[in-house]
């Protein structure tokens, strides 16, 4: 649920649906610093968990034989605190994201 504005002022909360191809979806991830908020505004997702997404969408055989139909990539912020918690965000997304790709790459290739 959301606020839409309408004319410069916020509306009933609404639920919009978004129609978005995966070839342009960027997955975001908070690092390290997410750990020390208490506050609810951040969510972290251990790279092990961002793996096991990523594996499921994997093993969907229709989208690994879709040129397009990888995300288009994967990102974190922020940069000043990678290694924090001892959390390398950077070297983990880059893992997993090559690790999907050449899975991809066996699957057409075998096709």
């Amino acid at each position: 649920m959301e606020n839409i504005e309408k004319n410069g002022k916020l509306g009933d909360e609404t639920t919009v649906f978004i129609s978005l191809p995966m070839h342009k979806l960027v997955f975001g991830f908070a690092n390290g610093w997410a750990l020390d908020r208490k506050d609810g505004g951040a969510i972290f997702f251990q790279p092990s968990d961002i793996q096991k997404a990523f594996d499921v969408l994997r093993q969907d055989a229709d989208i690994v034989k879709n040129k397009h139909s990888l995300p288009r990539g994967c990102m974190f912020w922020c940069i000043d605190h990678e290694g924090d918690h001892g959390i390398y965000m950077a070297k983990e997304l880059n893992k997993i994201w090559n690790h999907l790709k050449d899975e991809k790459t066996k699957i057409t290739q075998s096709s």
